[in-house]
């Protein structure tokens, strides 16, 4: 599932930064996300699906 973070960040060009951002997490949990050292609560997944339906 980290996967998923890495693959869809980039289609709307975002920097873990701005992504982080959007979904009110800090840069290093989007990082950790990416780098399959954690992966997000469900209230992350739910807010990245949400940000990638807008």
């Amino acid at each position: 599932m980290a996967g998923l973070v890495r693959e869809t960040r980039p289609r709307p060009e975002l920097s873990q930064e701005k992504f982080a951002t959007l979904l009110g997490v800090s840069f290093h949990s989007v990082n950790r996300w990416e780098n399959k050292r954690t992966c997000p609560l469900p209230l992350g997944w739910k807010q990245i699906e949400t940000l990638l339906q807008s």
